[in-house]
């Protein structure tokens, strides 16, 4: 492993406890606004651990919960330290002993339990809980809905939407515009406006195809199941081959037999369902007619077997889906989530809240997933979604998406070539963590990708390590805009400087600006920027960067002229 230098006189340092892809997205994050990074990792030849090391972080080996591997990562002078440890105990474990430490070190902590990131902030005075989940599952809705979809954000205590032109009220902010060399985000003087931020014109609403299919998932699953086993394609046909039997023995009593129709019709009853079997023998019926009979009793016995049996299996089926989960009778305008990590899950709350119905796919069940599939009250198929089978059994033709959001690329990427094969009509959405291969495999099959979980979270852990909260992230066909409050330090780049300096054609521009507890929104240019004060901005990745460095949140300061 190639040397690397260390920045040691800078006003942050910085320090990183993981070597995920989130590790390795927020070393890149924090390496384009110049501030220097230690990273603690096990295995110093670990891939992800060389590739954080070449983008020039220093390198501590040893466990993050262990006080001497912190104090040589320099946590006694260090300003932030981002806990992103897989496991919640040891992220726990690694801040107690940070902040025996230093007690005023600012802590940003990777929590993947719910409950337990809500009762962290009980343990320690300062310190951000973050769930990569929530920060991400909006991107993947976005692509599921096909950008369709409105997003709430407080800004400045006021409640805006950001969405379509048309679906709001009061427009505040052009944020991203159609121009000749394809979407531009935060254009100065837009003219073919695709997504803006306004005020929301009503509370949405789920269409009436979404409530029926929320009371839809309200009715007993029994009747679901029951429904879909009488339209299913093995009862259908023996369905129909009892009736033309019934059809055939009808016309034969009526003819040898006479009498009324309805006389043959119950004759043809009784001898069917082998109730009636003396009538023949009263009605002193012919010996060929006999014969018939005889033989309409066998079939009629044959065929009510084969319709009681698929009853039972599917009342059978039906009771395995009540404790495990199962795809029920034929779901129809759904969407297929594969794998039920906590991005799967978190998208599929978000779905179902919706009104949207799911079928889940999940190579691998355990305890946890079954106790949240249960919860959800969802269907799942486990087995590999990138079989053929797989996918037809979730009902893939009928589905309106598939999402597939396993950690694995391979399979993501394999599940995808295989859903194309199967049909061309349904929108398909994948997770990918390599960037170039996501934009290569977008052009050439057409399919939907949605940026990785890292690539979306590392802007929001980042500007936490340096004290400034994002209050949304809001994705746009492949992009990321952020929504940040960003202070202003008392010596920084900016103080006493015009607030158009903070606006950057594509890249950022300024929404409202709070002094002295006065809001001003969409504030002149000419404003001088003063200490204390705090702008709230909409930025791509590169913008908020660059907001960071002018209000003196990093350890560079960018010049002006």
């Amino acid at each position: 492993m190639r040397p690397t230098l260390w920045r040691k006189n800078t006003r942050n340092r910085l320090v990183i406890c993981g070597t995920g892809n989130l590790a390795l997205r927020l070393v890149e994050e924090l390496h384009r606004i110049d501030e220097a990074v230690t990273v603690v990792v096990r295995d110093p030849a670990e891939p992800l651990a060389i590739r954080m090391a070449d983008r020039g972080a220093r390198i501590v080996v040893g466990p993050s919960s262990d006080p001497e591997t912190l104090r040589a990562a320099g946590v006694q002078q260090a300003t932030s330290l981002a806990l992103l440890d897989p496991d919640d105990v040891d992220v726990i474990h690694a801040a107690l002993a940070a902040q025996e430490i230093n007690p005023h070190i600012r802590l940003v902590m990777r929590v993947y339990h719910p409950r337990l990131g809500q009762r962290v902030h009980e343990l320690f005075d300062e310190c951000t809980v973050l769930s990569p989940g929530d920060i991400a599952a909006p991107s993947f809705m976005d692509a599921i809905l096909g950008g369709e979809e409105t997003q709430l954000v407080k800004i400045a205590g006021r409640l805006l939407q950001v969405g379509p032109p048309g679906s709001m009220g009061d427009t505040v902010m052009t944020l991203a515009a159609d121009g000749p060399d394809g979407v531009t985000l935060l254009p100065h003087s837009p003219t073919d406006a695709t997504l803006m931020l306004g005020t929301p014109d009503h509370v949405r609403r789920p269409s009436p195809k979404l409530r029926r299919h929320r009371i839809r998932r309200r009715l007993p699953v029994t009747l679901h199941v029951i429904a879909g086993s009488l339209i299913s394609v093995r009862t259908r046909i023996a369905l129909g081959f009892l009736a033309v039997l019934s059809a055939i023995a009808t016309v034969v009593f009526h003819a040898g037999l006479g009498g009324g129709w309805i006389d043959a019709f119950y004759r043809t009853m009784t001898v069917v369902t082998s109730t009636g079997y003396d009538d023949l023998l009263e009605a002193h019926a012919p010996a060929w007619l006999k014969l018939f009979g005889a033989f309409s009793m066998l079939v009629g016995v044959l065929v009510m077997a084969v319709i009681t049996a698929i009853v039972v299996d599917d009342l059978i089926d039906v009771r395995a889906a009540e404790r495990w989960g199962a795809p029920l009778g034929q779901p129809r305008d759904h969407v297929i989530v594969c794998g039920l990590g906590s991005i799967g899950l978190q998208t599929i709350e978000r779905l179902l809240s919706e009104g949207i119905p799911v079928v889940a796919i999940e190579r691998k069940m355990d305890a946890a997933k079954f106790a949240a599939a249960h919860r959800l009250n969802i269907p799942v198929i486990e087995g590999d979604a990138s079989e053929a089978d797989v996918l037809r059994k979730a009902g893939l033709c009928e589905a309106r998406c598939l999402a597939v959001l396993t950690s694995d690329d391979v399979t993501n990427l394999q599940t995808g070539l295989v859903s194309k094969q199967i049909t061309d009509t349904v929108r398909v959405v994948l997770r990918l963590y390599d960037s170039d291969l996501a934009d290569r495999v977008g052009r050439r099959l057409g399919l939907t990708i949605s940026r990785s979980v890292s690539m979306a979270s590392a802007p929001v852990f980042a500007a936490a390590m340096l004290g400034r909260g994002v209050l949304a992230v809001v994705p746009y066909r492949r992009q990321v805009l952020l929504f940040a409050e960003v202070p202003v330090a008392e010596h920084c780049a900016i103080n006493g400087a015009p607030l158009s300096l903070m606006d950057s054609n594509a890249e950022a521009r300024v929404i409202a600006m709070v002094r002295n507890g006065e809001t001003t929104w969409s504030p002149n240019g000419d404003v001088r920027v003063q200490g204390g004060d705090h702008i709230f901005v909409a930025a791509t990745r590169a913008g908020m960067g660059r907001a960071l460095r002018l209000t003196g949140a990093t350890s560079s300061s960018e010049a002006i002229d």
